[in-house]
């Protein structure tokens, strides 16, 4: 098998030449070679990924977390295709968060995969904004409270130890934290209002191992959605540490659908991010793209 590993050199803490070495060493002892590309930048990521796969790569193994996966899918598709059908991807956990691995394998040593794997078909999440500018997704994509904390979490020093990483941003949101009115249409329903966050997740996991998407599956060919409606700052907190762990079902505050189509349309500009990517728009639509890539899983 062709294998082209695409390393982002910034992910978690970053990717030293020491720990360059280590990921090499450990590559080697299963499978005899080991081609790689250090990446420059989020731009240059998606470049590398289209390249190798137009040169014939069959598997991408994205060396980084949930931002490097994000751009790795995008590198998989050009023009709303994708470059070689029958190439898959292989995630790693090198990121801080690495929430998508989480749902992709429960053990930590992602080396495993290389030798011993079962190929999934999963489906994507693809966000159109600005008429015509889109992106793929395969995790999440959220709105409101979640970007916010997103923004904050890129603010943080290199210091921090990464299990705070999370944490901080989101003590820090919950006293800065606004709401916006939306419109949101669905194929089966239009709901108008106020609104905390909502969370679009094919994914289980987001925010370094909440539970946002505990009812996701990756290719039911539907979104795992959770809408927080505007609430005293207290009941928030509550929620969120049920959104921790997984809510179970809708209630007065909170409401859960499956859908496989989404329109959100405010009059304000909203903070959102994809896969941990963040970018501010006021309407978007957001489909699920049926068994759109092939994923590494390991062995049943």
């Amino acid at each position: 098998m062709k294998r082209k590993f695409i390393i982002n050199p910034k992910s978690g803490k970053g990717i030293t030449n020491s720990k360059l070495n280590i990921i090499k060493n450990k590559v080697l002892t299963k499978i005899d070679n080991f081609d790689y590309i250090i990446t420059k930048s989020k731009d240059d990521i998606i470049f590398q990924t289209r390249r190798a796969l137009e040169e014939g790569a069959e598997q991408i193994i994205a060396v980084g977390g949930d931002g490097t996966i994000h751009q790795v899918v995008n590198g998989f598709f050009n023009d709303k295709k994708l470059i070689n059908p029958k190439a898959s991807l292989m995630v790693t956990n090198e990121g801080t968060g690495s929430d998508f691995y989480k749902t992709v394998s429960s053990n930590n040593n992602w080396y495993n995969l290389l030798t011993s794997s079962q190929i999934k078909e999963v489906d994507l999440g693809m966000i159109t904004f600005d008429n015509n500018y889109h992106e793929y997704f395969i995790n999440m994509a959220s709105f409101g409270i979640s970007a916010t904390i997103v923004n904050k979490k890129e603010e943080l020093p290199s210091w921090i130890p990464s299990k705070l990483n999370y944490i901080i941003p989101t003590l820090q949101s919950f006293t800065s934290l606004r709401s916006y009115n939306v419109n949101i249409t669905t194929q089966e329903q239009k709901i108008t209002q106020d609104i905390l966050g909502v969370f679009v997740c094919k994914g289980l996991y987001a925010g370094g191992g909440m539970k946002f998407g505990s009812n996701a599956h990756v290719n039911d060919g539907l979104f795992d959605i959770t809408i927080l409606k505007e609430m005293p700052r207290l009941d928030l907190i509550k929620n969120f540490s049920k959104i921790y762990n997984g809510i179970p079902k809708s209630n007065e505050q909170i409401i859960r659908l499956k859908t496989k189509t989404l329109s959100i349309q405010s009059g304000d500009t909203i903070p959102s991010e994809v896969d941990g990517e963040s970018f501010n728009k006021s309407n978007l639509q957001i489909n699920c793209q049926d068994k759109a890539l092939k994923i590494c899983y390991p062995e049943p």
